[in-house]
């Protein structure tokens, strides 16, 4: 299956930062339509103090001033919480959405509990459904953890499942098995 190209109804903005807080990475993508024109990473265990996320917010400051529009899905509710405030600060009203099931998205959640689903997954699910429209799609995610998420060709979130990633993995085996090495 190929990716269509996008279409001139999309929900989403003509140019847009998005920045993804996972437990490992933070990354920022500017975006023009459908194309991602600049990526950074960041290790998300040096965002955890004023000084850190202040220069984060300046060293991304060119991307943000850039875009109308700012996009944000974290799975790390203590950099998020402290990010918006700093960002606030420094780029006043900026229009910030935050992904949450909350929110409108291009699929509908038909889960029990859709508060406990990762924003991150949420805002992957968005993505498939935009990209493969009345097409059944399963997402799979390889990051800090591996995430499979399934959306019906009717773009109905059924659920998914979460497994330990590959480094987690490795090292739960090199430390919970005698002869298996690092």
């Amino acid at each position: 299956m190929t990716p269509r190209e996008p279409s001139n109804h999309s929900p989403f903005f003509d140019s847009l930062v998005t920045i993804d807080i996972g437990n490992t990475q933070t990354s920022v993508a500017g975006f023009e339509g459908a194309e991602v024109k600049t990526c950074q990473q960041f290790s998300s265990k040096h965002l955890t103090n004023k000084r850190e996320l202040t220069d984060f917010c300046t060293r991304c400051r060119p991307l943000i001033d850039a875009a109308p529009v700012v996009a944000m899905s974290s799975v790390v509710p203590k950099i998020a919480t402290k990010l918006k405030a700093i960002f606030l600060e420094q780029f006043g009203e900026k229009v910030i959405f935050e992904v949450s099931h909350q929110k409108k998205l291009p699929f509908e959640i038909c889960y029990q509990t859709p508060e406990t689903l990762g924003n991150d997954r949420l805002a992957l699910c968005a993505a498939a459904a935009e990209q493969f429209p009345n097409q059944a799609v399963i997402v799979i995610d390889f990051g800090t953890a591996i995430t499979y998420d399934i959306l019906s060709s009717k773009n109905k979130y059924l659920g998914g499942l979460i497994l330990a990633g590959t480094s987690l993995s490795a090292r739960a085996l090199h430390e919970h098995t005698a002869q298996l090495p690092n």
